[in-house]
């Protein structure tokens, strides 16, 4: 794993938004490395109190930030630069609509995960809450895959500064409230 994949977005508070396509390229890696904590959990079976701790951080607030950044900035600027050959509107659509699954699946694990915390010993884990969380690993490497592989690429290409200036102000305020 590099240094990079080792921080999580609340472990690195010198990290500000002056550059946002970075950010973005930032949190695909976050969500790799949540994927990664969700594999190692539902495979161990049993409570590991790190990765716990780490998913239930994302889930509870990064993950609501994530999908608020994208879905509420990113993507209709993008919608709003595209040229008329761009076609890549059916892949923001399919990103959006992964949105509402990996939520549904976040309220699904987080309250399970949070009553293992408490616990603060190994616990057993069933079947449901393991097929859950290897699903939603899989959702955020795909969704990082397409942010970091189509997305970023056009959006380096079509966003000017104004545009980049906006997003910036845009997920501080966000984080401000």
């Amino acid at each position: 794993m590099t240094d990079k994949r080792k921080h999580l977005e609340r472990d690195r508070p010198e990290t500000r938004f002056e550059d946002p396509l970075s950010w973005f390229s930032l949190q695909c890696e976050t969500k790799r490395t949540i994927a990664d904590c969700l594999d190692r959990m539902a495979k161990a079976l049993d409570y590991l109190p790190e990765d716990t701790a780490r998913v239930v951080a994302w889930l509870r607030t990064d993950l609501s930030l994530s999908i608020d950044d994208e879905s509420h900035d990113l993507f209709p600027m993008l919608r709003l630069r595209a040229h008329k050959n761009d076609d890549y509107d059916g892949v923001l659509l399919k990103l959006a609509n992964g949105h509402s699954v990996q939520q549904h699946l976040s309220r699904h694990i987080l309250p399970r995960l949070e009553a293992l915390a408490q616990i603060g010993h190994p616990a057993t884990m069933d079947r449901d809450l393991t097929t859950s969380m290897n699903d939603l690993a899989v959702r955020l490497r795909l969704h990082a895959s397409a942010l970091s592989a189509i997305v970023m690429p056009i959006a380096r290409l079509r966003l000017k500064p104004s545009d980049l200036t906006m997003l910036t102000r845009s997920m501080t305020l966000r984080r401000s409230k």
